[in-house]
């Protein structure tokens, strides 16, 4: 595969690197929360609402 190398438009929120869990749910308010890398390029949640609603968040910060 040729994986073309990508440039963050925006990182995630600094508070949040390396979160998972209670940590990141505690910081988020994000009941299902479960990740953020600590490059600040990718965060997840369980749902698909709240995944929406952490993008949103990140947008905001």
């Amino acid at each position: 595969m040729n994986w073309e190398p990508f440039e963050d438009r925006k990182k995630l929120p600094a508070p949040w690197a390396g979160l998972s869990d209670k940590e990141l749910q505690d910081v988020t308010g994000l009941d299902d929360a479960m990740f953020c890398h600590n490059g600040l390029f990718i965060a997840g949640c369980a749902s698909f609402e709240n995944t929406m609603k952490m993008a949103q968040m990140a947008l905001e910060y």
